[in-house]
């Protein structure tokens, strides 16, 4: 598990493909029509942000599938993510957990 100081901006980037293929089991990038991201902080508190609704999901130009969530590491402890396609037909997505520590002086 990756650890992080305390404070500052932390971005978490997923790419959403989806197969493309069954027979060469290619996938395809492709844009969700709601990507979410979830987050729950070290307290238990959970926030949802949807794109694109919520301004800590942002969708970077040109890339197709390419999302972007960020926010403030603000609680010492384990943070936990998933990014999901709440409309896909398969469970998918990708998610992670980091742990956030206070510096020792």
């Amino acid at each position: 598990m990756k650890i992080y100081t305390l404070g500052g901006t932390h971005t978490v980037r997923v790419t959403f493909e989806q197969l493309s293929d069954a027979f060469t089991e290619a996938y395809a990038a492709y844009d969700p029509a709601r990507p979410t991201f979830i987050l729950r902080r070290p307290d238990g508190m959970t926030a949802t942000y949807t794109y694109p609704t919520s301004t800590q999901v942002t969708h970077p130009g040109t890339i197709v599938g390419r999302y972007l969530a960020t926010f403030i590491r603000d609680q010492p402890g384990v943070w936990e993510w998933e990014w999901k396609d709440p409309d896909a037909t398969h469970p998918g997505g990708a998610y992670g957990a980091f742990r956030v520590e206070a510096p020792p002086f």
